[in-house]
């Protein structure tokens, strides 16, 4: 496939060269549908095709195959003589990643995991060296890639599962080491219950009620901003979960949270960014208050839920342009189908086309295990035999790729989250 790339904003122009056809045309559809910054102009399944289009054509990124690497040093450098900026190196191992080097250590060649999520083939993408130069600099300007990733969890319809599954895919990351921060957004939190938290734990009130104190005619005192942190820091709760530990901010009363201003909401992301967690899992309410307007701007990673229940569905219609108006052309976006009963029949591929978003994973109506935990006051991530811990694990996989095969539970097929091997 040979494209002429649009012009019309700036956008990194990358060529995928791979052997496998179906590979290429799901990398090709996925930057087709997000329209944003980058453009797929090439796809080939030699390295004499790519050569070819290169002797005419500016490519920033080349994503290649390393089974059609013969010579590499010589093939790789090749190609950065002929103007690309970075390569990226596609291995179908996670054995490779940590056993191949090639001779000519260069930060223009890095590795990525084939079966990846999406959303980490646009880091890497996006994601140049500073010392590079040239007319790229003008295009690179207009990414930022986050340090660390801020998945949130949200819907316009309330009872669709948005606690369960933002409790559950933090859980997941702080077992696999992840530094995970668990925020409750919500006007009326209910991750103290999820969690077994004593009831009305500090966790926001008295960040909150400093920003109240803080405002003045000129807005919130940025001087404060030290302040703020402590007190965020001192309010944050640690919960074990077999040996290891995930931190958790509780929301606070409902008066506090439904009164957050965009400043007020901006400040205090702000100040969970500085504390240098890996992750930070946001749970919220169902208003699209200028709380939340804060949080759907600040999110690297949005979760849209829903469920077959056709109200649900168009709630989530209802904001979808909002939110696409927004200026963050690198935020991920998904769609989790909650609850879903293979009886019920229910249009998921009329839903994806209607939304014009695939649905990353579905999530099976599963009230016996949830329900059995919530009675006996166990947390439901320290039963990690049960069947519904894949599902989770799959969703915190989008955000951070530390699960294995088979803890993905991969076998089973129609997981859209993450590229997948060939039947």
């Amino acid at each position: 496939m040979n494209r002429i790339p649009s012009g019309q904003k700036p956008s990194l122009w990358v060529a995928l060269v791979d052997p496998d056809e179906s590979y290429r045309q799901e990398i090709c559809r996925y930057y087709e549908r997000q329209k944003r910054l980058i453009e797929v102009v090439k796809t080939a399944s030699s390295l004499e095709e790519l050569k070819i289009f290169l002797e005419l054509n500016e490519v920033h990124v080349v994503i290649v195959n390393r089974v059609l690497l013969n010579n590499p040093d010589a093939e790789l450098s090749e190609m950065i003589q002929q103007g690309v900026l970075k390569i990226m190196i596609v291995t179908e191992t996670l054995h490779d990643l940590h056993n191949l080097q090639f001779h000519q250590a260069q930060p223009s060649f890095e590795w990525i995991y084939k079966y990846s999520p999406m959303s980490i083939y646009t880091q890497r993408i996006t994601s140049l060296h500073p010392n590079q130069t040239g007319k790229f600099n003008q295009v690179a300007q207009t990414f930022t890639e986050p340090d660390r990733r801020i998945g949130l969890f949200y819907s316009p319809k309330g009872g669709v599962g948005k606690t369960t599954l933002a409790v559950n895919t933090a859980c997941q990351l702080a077992r696999k080491d992840k530094r995970t921060l668990l925020v409750d957004f919500s006007v009326f939190g209910h991750t103290e219950a999820a969690l077994g938290l004593p009831y009305r734990t500090k966790g926001l009130s008295e960040a909150i009620r400093m920003l109240e104190l803080a405002v003045s005619d000129a807005g919130v005192d940025s001087g404060w901003n030290g302040e703020l942190h402590d007190i965020l820091c001192k309010s944050i709760q640690t919960i074990e979960l077999q040996g290891k530990k995930l931190d958790v901010l509780t929301a606070a009363a409902p008066f506090k949270m439904s009164g957050l201003t965009i400043d007020q909401t901006d400040l205090l992301v702000r100040q969970i960014l500085n504390m240098q967690y890996e992750v930070v899992i946001v749970d919220t309410s169902i208003e699209l208050s200028d709380k939340n307007i804060s949080l759907l701007n600040w999110a690297t990673d949005l979760f849209y839920i829903t469920t077959p229940d056709v109200s649900a569905n168009l709630s989530i219609l209802s904001v979808l342009d909002i939110v696409q108006s927004f200026p963050n052309d690198l935020q991920n976006r998904y769609l989790l189908m909650n609850r879903h009963t293979p009886a019920s029949h229910f249009p998921v591929g009329e839903l994806e086309s209607v939304l014009g978003m695939p649905v990353a994973e579905t999530i099976p109506e599963t009230p016996d295990p949830i329900q059995y935990c919530a009675n006996q006051g166990i947390l439901l991530a320290e039963k990690a035999h049960l069947p519904i811990q894949s599902y989770f694990r799959r969703i915190a996989h989008l955000l951070a790729p530390v699960f294995s095969q088979k803890e993905l539970s991969l076998k089973r097929s129609g997981w859209k989250g993450v590229l997948q091997r060939g039947s």
